[in-house]
């Protein structure tokens, strides 16, 4: 409802690869976490695990990795989707 064109275009693709944008999803999910996240983590010297859509860093990254993340989906997919922190 918020965002008719969009939904409308997912639609009209799914209508005819359905698995084809399941599958490109996917694919965008793992370029933004892996190959651009991801690497600029670990060449600070942070490793992340990855949890599908998300990342496990010691808490002593937490603002970084947050900060790392909003940067690079804001440049990749031009917002910044709600983050959700997590501390155990």
């Amino acid at each position: 409802e918020e965002y008719p064109f969009i939904s409308s275009v997912m639609k009209s693709i799914k209508k005819e690869k359905y698995e084809q944008f399941a599958i490109a999803l996917q694919i965008i999910e793992s370029e933004v976490f892996i190959d651009k996240i991801c690497r600029i983590l670990v060449n600070e010297g942070i490793l992340p695990y990855t949890l599908h859509d998300g990342l496990l860093v010691s808490n002593e990254f937490e603002k970084r990795t947050f900060d790392v993340m909003s940067e690079v989906l804001k440049n990749e997919i031009g917002v910044v989707p709600q983050i959700k922190i997590e501390n155990n």
